[in-house]
């Protein structure tokens, strides 16, 4: 293990334990949070819902899945309106995100199923590490999808099913994250 990385570990394990105050783990450049922020999907006219993407026509809870080097994560429910979650999905080493991240974007209908929306594969270049959020180009029936990869371990995220303790005790930055559970639909 080299030093950056062991340095990032041991600041990890801090975080974990509440010790996050320790200059020497402040903005480590190493350690990026990948959040998903918000998006937008298709509709047929500004008045209708998003494209009656369930099979009653209801509107769907919209989630995030993804996966990166094996390891997959979602994000939790939110409104297929004007879907916003802020929620982390990895902690993880700069070096790690040079793999693609696949993205599919879900409506669950309640007792009408899951239903995907749209799936891509992205892979962030240098600019995505500026701490600056990142848009994904249109795929399938999702026209924006935000994501921002902020330096440092720290884990923060909102809303329902979101992802929190993305630094484990163990130290190692991609951890246990939350219940995944999702939300009853319409």
């Amino acid at each position: 293990m080299t030093y950056p990385r062991l340095r990032a570990a041991l600041c990890g394990l801090l975080m974990t334990v509440g010790a996050s105050t320790l200059a020497s783990c402040e903005g480590d450049p190493m350690i990026y949070r990948l959040v998903v922020v918000e998006g937008s999907l298709a509709r047929q006219r500004a008045t209708d819902p998003p494209s009656n993407w369930c099979p009653n026509g209801g509107t769907p809870d919209v989630v995030v899945e993804t996966e990166l080097t094996g390891v997959e994560r979602s994000s939790g429910p939110a409104d297929a309106w004007s879907p916003v979650w802020q929620d982390t999905l990895y902690t993880r080493f700069r070096d790690d995100y040079a793999a693609a991240l696949r993205v599919t974007v879900s409506g669950y209908c309640g007792l009408g199923g899951k239903v995907t929306i749209g799936e891509t594969t992205f892979a962030p270049d240098e600019h995505a590490f500026e701490d600056r959020p990142v848009v994904v180009p249109p795929f399938g029936g999702v026209q924006a999808l935000v994501l921002h990869w902020k330096p440092g371990a720290g884990s923060s995220s909102s809303g329902e099913g979101a992802r929190t303790g993305d630094v484990p005790s163990t130290g190692y930055p991609d951890g246990p994250i939350g219940d995944g559970s999702i939300g009853d639909g319409n």
